[in-house]
């Protein structure tokens, strides 16, 4: 009886990490091969490459780092055990880095201490990134940028190409915005803590917790007047979700728990605070704000719809930037 012929099948790669593409496919040849898994350019260069061994069921997977030159089209080949697979052609925001932060990240930085901001300046090392199979219309980021002594806030948006901070592309027409980061220094650790609890104060003032919620490991308490929340604490941290829906509350609420098992805040006094809405069409949209404190100062991260996850992994990787070095502290 004559052997069938091994087949390979690559599936659609994914974002695994910043620059970095999860490619997955399977060889039925029934035994454990080694595989070459690539990542190529319309001309056939190979820009990423890794050697994998296949699972006794045939399913191997590669994790590609991709060069940081910004948007790239690519195809993914893999071959091994006499055969070869191949895909189609892939769109990747692939983001330029400068050691090791997103440029337009470097670029605020640098900026903001040239306007005059005269304490520590932190900023993420992570963007959301996409890969798909239709051309992306912005696939890079720009950002717009105010800042003075005490104070910074940047507005970062996907464009179609990396613009200058300030740009006035970035005005007409309105890009789409992925985040808000800022810093602003106060007198005191006290002072910065009241700020950042100052709305939170002030929505809770006139109300008393109506119950409890479990979620997962942890308990919230849950709110129902002015609007339903839920308030639950992690380490040093307050966590709220304020909307008029009490099942999306707790939906988002649980994913954050589930979220913030594998993604690590800062380990300092801090606050997550999604606020849903509710529109004419009856669609739900969160703004999130994850604030956290450094010394006597305040820095923060903010999305819009519905950008949980974005906010929490980008709060978490954001770092101190002292003259063109980033490091925590």
């Amino acid at each position: 009886m004559v052997a069938e012929p091994a087949q390979m099948i690559l599936y659609a790669p994914m974002v695994w990490a910043l620059n970095t593409v999860h490619v997955t496919g399977h060889l039925s040849n029934g035994t454990t091969t080694a595989v070459m898994v690539e990542a190529v350019t319309a001309n056939g260069g190979v820009v990423a490459s890794d050697k994998v061994n296949t699972t006794s069921n045939g399913s191997f997977t590669a994790n590609l780092y991709l060069p940081d030159n910004g948007p790239a089209n690519l195809a993914f080949k893999a071959y091994g055990g006499g055969t070869a697979a191949s895909t189609g052609v892939f769109y990747f925001n692939a983001i330029p880095l400068v050691q090791g932060t997103p440029a337009v990240f470097s670029e605020v930085r640098v900026s903001a201490q040239q306007m005059g901001t005269d304490f520590p300046v932190w900023t993420p090392t992570w963007l959301p990134q996409s890969i798909t199979s239709t051309p992306q219309s912005q696939p890079a980021y720009s950002a717009n940028l105010a800042a003075k002594s005490f104070t910074y806030t940047a507005d970062i948006f996907a464009t179609p190409r990396a613009y200058p901070i300030n740009d006035s592309a970035l005005n007409t027409p309105t890009p789409i915005e992925i985040a808000q980061i800022g810093g602003q220094s106060f007198a005191s650790a006290k002072a910065a803590e009241q700020q950042m609890m100052y709305g939170l104060q002030q929505t809770f003032a006139q109300t008393l917790p109506s119950g409890t919620l479990s979620l997962g490991n942890l308990s919230g308490v849950t709110y129902t007047t002015p609007t339903p929340a839920i308030l639950w604490h992690e380490g040093k941290w307050t966590l709220v979700v304020q909307g008029p829906v009490p099942q999306v509350n707790r939906t988002e609420a649980q994913a954050i728990v589930r979220i913030l098992n594998q993604v690590y805040l800062p380990p300092t006094n801090g606050l997550v605070f999604v606020q849903n809405t509710t529109s004419v069409n009856n669609t739900q949209s969160a703004v999130t704000e994850v604030s956290f404190i450094q010394g006597s100062d305040l820095y923060t991260v903010g999305t819009q719809t519905g950008q949980i996850y974005n906010a929490l992994v980008m709060a978490a990787s954001s770092h101190r930037h002292i003259s063109g070095v980033h490091g925590i502290s």
